[in-house]
């Protein structure tokens, strides 16, 4: 939807509109703001590469380079106009940088939330592991619903990266089980991907 208007009222003589005007104001149709949002991620030296360097070197394929191919593709996947999903283009190939059609695929915010790597930004530490300079110990976490949970503190960065590794496949494992019972709706390549998911090691 957008607005009031259903996205099949907007194609007009076949041809996809990236937005439409709504009592004169602009409004973005959904797969105009998707292939928007991607090809920000995808501008060299963009803002959003700027705030998110995980962006630096993704590219579109020559085939999403054109919105009407984008768009036509876009609306007939699984989670096409379902609330809270975005387009990932690395879940079924971890580190994928191009924006294609045989690796993009649907998915609910929260699943992609929980994949992502902070690499980029967290520093020398691994993932889940920080250092905690009131007991001089190294602390992991997890974050679960956007907020960072405690899991214990460790005198190594090996006992503590542990910790965290143990309890992120502890909850791989539990959207592997929300997926199959269908509490959120995905390409069915996509419940593969998850089941086998393992944390990056470099």
């Amino acid at each position: 939807m957008v607005g009031n208007l259903n996205i099949d009222n907007i194609i007009e003589n076949g041809k996809y509109l990236q937005y439409v005007f709504v009592n004169r104001k602009c409004i973005w149709t959904k797969s105009g703001r998707t292939f928007n949002d991607m090809n920000s991620r995808c501008l060299v030296g963009g803002h959003v590469q700027k705030k998110t360097p995980a962006y630096i070197g993704c590219e579109t394929s020559i085939e999403f380079k054109d919105f009407q191919f984008f768009a036509k593709w876009h609306e007939i996947q699984i989670g096409f106009g379902l609330l809270g999903y975005e387009l990932d283009k690395d879940i079924l190939k971890p580190r994928n940088k191009i924006y294609c059609p045989e690796l993009c695929v649907m998915v609910p915010k929260a699943l992609n939330t929980f994949l992502v790597d902070s690499r980029a930004i967290r520093g020398e530490l691994p993932q889940g592991v920080v250092w905690h300079k009131q007991r001089e110990k190294y602390q992991a976490q997890i974050k679960i619903h956007n907020k960072n949970t405690y899991l214990g503190l460790f005198t190594t960065i090996e006992a503590a990266y542990n910790r965290y590794k143990e309890e992120k496949y502890k909850l791989r494992d539990k959207w592997v089980k929300r997926l199959e019972n269908k509490e959120f709706i995905v390409d069915p390549r996509v419940i593969e991907a998850i089941r086998v998911w393992t944390i990056s090691e470099d």
